[in-house]
């Protein structure tokens, strides 16, 4: 969710933060019509068109975000910019109004109002994991019809960042998706399959350059670059160099940029028995277990084995700039001696341990859990991978009925506030939609909860900073890498890609 870390020493820097790297040899040049079809190739498609599925991962928010579009919206460097709010402003410290652009067509041909988007934002509250964005908001009301009004419990500076998570749709109908604002609309799709889109005249900005688009649904990084040499596909994501294997196009590019995505070890921390774990119990209850969990992961050796260099390792979720983050901190280390003691002392013999993780989502994902489980062994915990459908995992973990996953988290709002909130509070109303281990401290709570109406950043740091300290101190989850964002595509596509947004596919056309 964050830009990057420093790299330590033991690691091989991916060849620059911005690289556009020439692969190899021969398909055509030929200049390609703009009416031509766009084929993009994604590890995950679209479980629903229900903008609050909870089953809704990364890819497929991706692709959501060409057909409904946000209030507020985020540019490239992190800075807010306007979307279908044309300003915004607060007049008080538990005020804040939307300004709508006016005129702006949903997909149905009705004017979007601000009662469309009052009634969008309640729906909203239905999802779990992104309920805990307005979890500060005590009101939504219309004022008129292009003014939206939210009241907060508590000052709330940072409601715009929010607002830029959460699209924004008509009223959804029984047998379609509901209609959005954005310039393309679904043609058609499959569940996890095929999503066609199709430009949508009325746009405010006109139609796009490209006027089909065609996502696939292809979670092996491998199939995806065989189908970009072969030209079946013109774009994808999440591709290593080392995965274009064989006689490779000269017209075909890889960029790698900072990314965002960090991803991290949770554990069951809540229950006392877990039928993931034999012999039986629920050995993560033990701080010493969590502990011995984070000494024994080698960060360095992901990165520099299964990763090639395409990520770098962190000791926090926070980055360094992000309110929250704690320089103060020591580094992680690899101590596999003290790691065994603690395991000696909680676990005497062990135990095995089923992890879970996502097939496709991320990078280098099934070698990145099998070098997990080679280290965990050292210690005597003997981790069996166990692979999920991104819906299937997040079911998990909404269910906290997992006892040790593999998941990465992005947050671009620069306060780990936000990351904390939804992955380690207490589970309650609108908060901790994703604490899949169950971890509570009441101390972590007060902190979270008073953050927000914290107006002066001095403090607001401060309270966050203790916040990190004491997920480092109790280990509920360990940090492990931030990867990159990675793109391959054909060089007759315009394209530049930016490594903290979605690919945008209006702002894409054939040279």
């Amino acid at each position: 969710m964050f830009g990057g870390t420093g790299t330590s020493s033991g690691v091989r820097r991916a060849p620059s933060l911005v690289s556009l790297v020439c692969l190899a040899a021969g398909l055509s040049c030929a200049r390609r019509p703009p009416d031509r079809l766009l084929v993009v190739a994604y590890p995950a498609g679209l479980h629903s068109t229900d903008v609050n599925d909870p089953a809704h991962e990364e890819f497929s928010t991706a692709i959501l975000a060409n057909v409904y579009e946000t209030l507020i919206d985020v540019a490239p460097d992190l800075s807010l910019k306007p979307g279908l709010a044309e300003s915004w402003y607060s007049p008080d410290d538990l005020t804040w109004v939307f300004r709508l652009r006016r005129g702006v067509l949903l997909h149905d041909g009705r004017t979007l109002t601000s009662g469309d988007v009052v009634a969008s934002f309640e729906r909203t509250r239905s999802n779990a994991f992104l309920r805990g964005e307005l979890a500060a908001v005590a009101e939504v009301k219309a004022r008129g019809d292009l003014e939206v009004v939210f009241s907060t419990r508590v000052p709330f500076q940072a409601l715009p960042q929010h607002l830029t998570y959460l699209f924004v749709t008509g009223t959804p109908s029984a047998d379609g998706p509901a209609p959005g604002t954005g310039p393309y609309r679904i043609g058609s799709w499959q569940p996890n399959g095929v999503t066609v889109l199709e430009a949508f005249a009325g746009h405010r900005d006109g139609p796009p350059p490209i006027a089909r688009v065609r996502y696939e649904t292809v979670p092996s990084a491998q199939e995806r670059a065989r189908l970009l040499r072969k030209g079946e596909v013109h774009l994808v994501s999440d591709v290593l160099p080392a995965e274009m294997e064989g006689p490779t196009p000269p017209d075909v590019r890889f960029v790698a940029l900072p990314g965002l995505r960090a991803l991290f070890l949770a554990m069951d921390c809540a229950h006392e028995r877990s039928p993931y774990v034999s012999p039986g119990g629920n050995p993560f209850r033990d701080r010493r277990v969590r502990e011995a969990v984070a000494l024994a992961v080698d960060r360095d050796a992901l990165v520099t084995g299964p990763l090639h260099g395409y990520a770098e390792p962190i000791d926090q979720l926070a980055a360094p700039g992000e309110i929250g983050f704690d320089a103060s901190l020591p580094p992680a280390r690899v101590d596999l001696e003290e790691a065994r003691r603690l395991i000696a002392e909680a676990a005497p013999r062990g135990f095995d341990v089923q992890l879970d993780y996502m097939t496709g989502k991320y990078l280098a994902a099934e070698a990145v859990v099998e070098a997990l489980a080679a280290q965990l062994g050292q210690i005597g915990i003997r981790a069996h991978p166990r692979a999920h459908s991104p819906a299937e995992l997040f079911q998990h973990v909404e269910r906290q009925d997992t006892a040790l996953y593999l998941l990465g988290w992005r947050n671009d709002s620069r306060s780990v506030q936000e990351t904390y909130a939804s992955l380690l509070h207490s589970p309650r109303d609108d908060l901790g939609g994703t604490n899949g281990g169950g971890f509570s401290s009441p101390e972590l709570d007060a902190l979270l909860d008073a953050a927000p109406g914290q107006l002066d950043v001095e403090s607001r740091t401060a309270t966050l900073k203790r916040a990190t300290q004491i997920v480092d101190a109790e280990r509920p989850i360990v940090p492990l890498y931030r990867q990159k964002s990675l793109y391959a595509f054909v060089s007759d596509l315009a394209f530049e890609p930016h490594g903290y947004a979605p690919i945008r596919a209006a702002l894409l056309r054939w040279r």
